[in-house]
Parts: structure tokens; C-alpha cells; sequence
């Protein structure tokens, strides 16, 4: 097993950052990358699966081109780098790794030297609430896969106070599909969010056929009601969710979160200022 796992390494080392990709194609090549090194309960460490990385990766690149962005990308508690390396191999110009673990942190950058994407990529070891006002961090999209909030209560609020001090644009999350409390949680603090079941990516055909319409299309109820059919008979246990900002001028948005920056802080509880329904 284990001289096979390092033959398939190799061969991922001369993978084409921002070539185009199959769902299979970049599913194997994110597979190939070391395992998340920690399995800490406290902060909630697992893997993210090559394959489901891969559909949701493809499914964002559809609303948010990753070659497009000027600022790049911010993967925050990335462990072993799957989800920026995956934004990296789609055309991302530039990608901050935030991850606190020095395992990990070591696992993630022996990834980006044999991908050859050091020089595109930034690792930061340390805690995510001390990015939040780095402004080399700034970015237009934060990718996450937050802890859910399973072994410690309001586990993922720090994640979600920092992406959206960071992104300009947008924040694309996995969190569990029985999450109530993100959304209301996303509006109140300006941001509109959007949730989708974890099989939005199943194919990227779904996904582009909404991506194209308007919510006020005659089309668009049929093409999301297709979606969440398919995702009553997967039985996914995660959701996609996207917060953008839409309804904010530049200026505005930045008064926004100097007034946000003022009223947090992160020695704040953060459960003190929860708008909404109670969090997991």
C-alpha cells in the first residue's frame, strides 16, 4: 500500500495548475496528497474526501472563477491544503494556507513543493481570529470547512467572523446539513447566503444551468428543485454554503467592517452577539 500511495504522489507532481479539469482528473489528483497528519477531537481535525473536495471545488469554480480572482484566495483551518490546493490547481493566482497545527503545516507544504505550487501559496501557522486584521490576508474568496460545532459549542464562529472580515466577494463553506443558524447568521452581519445540499456538485451541468438564471426566472424554482430532489435520495450529511455581497458598494462594505472590526474583537464571545437560532 505504501509503495503504491508514493508512485501516485509522483505522478501528481507535474499536475497543469489552471488546465481543465474532470470531476474524476481532480479527484484523484487531490487524493494523492498526504493525509490530514492530526486527528484532534478538540478541534474537530478530519479529512475532506478527494472526491467530494473535487464536486464542490468544480461547483464553485461555475460562481466564483478562481483564475479570475485578483486578490486570490484565503483556506482557512486548511489541514492538509485540499481545498486551496484545489483552488490552486484551478487557476487560482495566488492561495493563504491559515492552519494551526504544525503536523498538518508540515504535511501541507511537503503537498505544495511536490505540486511545485510554493510560489503561489502562503502558509500561515496560527490561529484563525489572528488573520482577521492581517491585510495581506485580504482576499475576494474564502474557501472552509469549519469545525461543526459537534464537540464544542459555537466551534465554527470564529471561522465565520474571519471570513467575511477577509473576502471581498464571497465565502464558500461546508458545514453539516442540518446547520440552521449559519445563514440567519450570515444576514445579520449584511452578508446574503446561499445554501445548497452537499450533491451540488454532482454535476457540473446542475450547477451551470442555475448559475446562469435569476431567481426571478420561470426556470430557476424547476433547475433548484432538481438539486435538493437529488439530495432528498443521497441522504448528504454536509451542505454548501456561499455568502456574498451583492447588495454593498466598495465604500460601504468597508465602513461596514471597520464598524465590525470595532464591535468584535477575538476575545469577544461571540455567542453573546448571536442574532438568530441557537447555533450547534
Amino acid at each position: 500500500m505504501a509503495a503504491l500511495q508514493q508512485v501516485s504522489w509522483r505522478r501528481t507532481r507535474r499536475a497543469a495548475a489552471g488546465a481543465v479539469w474532470k470531476q474524476k482528473h481532480l479527484a484523484m489528483e487531490l487524493s494523492g496528497l498526504p493525509n490530514h497528519p492530526s486527528k484532534n477531537a478538540k478541534l474537530e481535525q478530519y479529512a475532506t474526501d478527494g472526491d467530494i473536495a473535487a464536486r464542490w471545488l468544480l461547483g464553485i469554480n461555475v460562481q466564483d472563477t478562481f483564475a479570475e480572482m485578483e486578490k486570490g484566495v484565503v483556506d482557512l483551518g486548511a489541514g492538509n491544503g485540499i481545498l486551496g490546493i484545489g483552488a490552486l490547481l484551478l487557476g487560482a493566482p495566488r492561495v493563504t494556507f491559515v492552519e494551526v497545527d504544525a503536523a498538518a503545516v508540515d504535511a501541507l507544504e511537503d503537498a505544495l513543493q511536490a505540486q511545485d505550487l510554493s510560489a503561489r501559496a502562503r502558509v500561515l501557522r496560527c490561529d484563525v481570529a489572528e488573520v482577521a486584521d492581517d491585510p495581506d490576508c485580504a482576499c475576494d474568496l474564502v474557501l472552509m470547512n469549519p469545525p461543526w460545532g459537534q464537540q464544542r459549542r459555537s466551534a465554527d464562529r470564529p471561522f465565520l467572523q474571519v471570513s467575511i472580515a477577509l473576502a471581498r466577494t464571497s465565502v464558500h463553506l461546508m458545514h453539516s446539513a442540518g446547520a440552521v443558524h449559519v445563514e440567519p447568521w450570515a444576514q445579520d452581519h449584511g452578508w446574503q447566503a446561499d445554501k445548497w445540499p452537499g450533491c451540488i456538485a454532482k454535476t457540473c451541468k446542475d450547477v451551470q444551468n442555475l448559475a446562469g438564471m435569476s431567481p426571478n426566472d420561470s426556470d430557476f424554482p424547476k433547475a433548484r428543485g432538481k438539486i435538493f430532489a437529488d439530495y432528498a435520495g443521497s441522504k448528504s450529511s454536509f451542505a454548501s454554503i456561499r455568502f456574498h455581497l451583492r447588495q454593498f458598494t466598495e465604500p460601504a462594505r468597508a465602513l461596514f467592517l471597520c464598524f465590525l472590526g470595532l464591535y468584535f474583537s477575538p476575545r469577544t464571545d461571540l455567542r453573546e452577539h448571536h442574532v438568530g437560532q441557537t447555533p450547534m
